[in-house]
């Protein structure tokens, strides 16, 4: 139950600490004197007693949550949350998402008549958030796609559960969004990954003719580093402390020195086959590179759109990733060193959107099966 302690550090020192009756997390408020903490004390004592016998409690967290609208969440989470992530890519992430959804739902429609409300989409009618996502669906987005923007907004409505509302409390006492409004796995969209295995699509990356030397090279550490694009590159608006410089490479001891993923703290260490760095010491001692690759996304895409039209090959920047993977896997025969050899710590996540079970690594483990057969019935036999 609710709580009083005296804080020492504190102008208001006296606090009184309780549990939100929505999310059970623990949160204090702190008084200039011991009237008014008694005064909060049982109202949040009487709250918590509410909540835990299952009675109704909302009457006294906020006002009703029909006056609050979507505009008024999403102002402040831009407002107030926002700022503080720090970083102008996650902010542009998730101003995108919020437009999404301002271009089914109004501004001032109340979060609490989402789930209720009915509409019509290409012909379909369709309730709740389902709205939003037949909407989505018909402009061309993914499912996968709609899923992430769920999960996004469902941090954004999290936000103003805990924020914004009268005296300190949640805007909102309900998230709007549940579990259930997302698509299942076995309605997404099915992963179609890129298989380097087809088609001679390998040699036919690598050893087309018309292909300069810079290509091929390009190629070479685009591939054998396995990174992603934004985490190798010399230009990074978004990011600009998070590009790849020549103090980052180590020549002696072949490693390189990245930000991989979302990762924001330290770079992590990569090590790195001795034919990029090659490669990497030629650019840099001959061809006088400012940085190992001194451009940013844009040209990264015009080289690889020539790569595209000479060899006949469709591919995007992130399919020269899964082809490292691809080919880890197939030499070792386990998708965990598939994974790392990507800078991943999933293995199922490798397996599923980079490489997918060989054909080769399917008759190891067949070879391996009969061998152990074969050699448990010799041991049966012999007795």
């Amino acid at each position: 139950m609710a709580s009083k302690t005296t804080s020492k550090t504190r102008k208001s020192k006296y606090r009184v600490s309780f549990k939100h009756p929505k999310s059970g997390r623990q949160l204090s408020r702190y008084f200039d004197t011991k009237e008014k903490q008694e005064h909060a004390f049982r109202h949040f004592d009487h709250l918590e007693f509410l909540v835990a016998t299952n009675q109704p409690w909302e009457h006294l967290w906020n006002e009703p949550e029909e006056a609050v609208t979507l505009e008024q969440v999403f102002e402040l989470f831009i407002n107030n949350a926002l700022p503080f992530y720090n970083n102008i890519r996650t902010e542009a992430k998730y101003k995108t998402v919020i437009k999404s959804v301002l271009k089914v739902f109004a501004e001032d429609t109340p979060v609490s008549m989402i789930r209720g409300m009915e509409n019509w989409v290409n012909g379909a009618k369709y309730q709740g958030w389902n709205i939003y996502k037949a909407s989505r669906e018909y402009t061309g987005r993914t499912r996968r796609g709609i899923n992430k923007y769920l999960s996004e907004l469902k941090q954004v409505f999290d936000y103003a559960i805990e924020n914004g509302g009268k005296d300190g409390n949640g805007l909102i006492s309900a998230n709007p969004i549940r579990k259930s409004d997302k698509y299942t796995k076995a309605q997404l969209d099915p992963i179609k990954v890129y298989d380097w295995s087809i088609n001679d699509r390998i040699r036919r990356l690598f050893l087309s003719p018309g292909l300069s030397d810079f290509h091929k090279e390009l190629l070479n550490v685009y591939v054998m580093i396995g990174a992603r694009a934004r985490e190798i590159l010399g230009f990074n608006y978004f990011e600009p402390d998070r590009v790849l410089k020549w103090q980052h490479v180590d020549f002696k001891k072949n490693i390189i020195h990245l930000f991989v993923g979302k990762s924001n703290q330290t770079r992590k260490t990569a090590d790195v086959h001795p034919s990029v760095m090659a490669i990497l010491k030629k650019w840099r001692d001959e061809l006088k590179f400012e940085y190992p690759l001194p451009f940013g996304y844009d040209k990264l895409r015009a080289y690889m759109l020539e790569i595209k039209e000479i060899t006949g090959l469709d591919f995007t920047n992130h399919d020269l990733r899964r082809l490292k993977a691809q080919l880890s896997e197939k030499s070792t025969n386990n998708k965990t060193l598939a994974a790392w050899s990507i800078g991943d710590t999933s293995a199922d996540m490798a397996q599923t959107h980079y490489a997918p079970t060989s054909i080769e690594t399917m008759q190891a483990i067949n070879n391996a099966a009969f061998d152990q057969l074969t050699h448990e019935l010799k041991d049966n036999s012999a007795n």
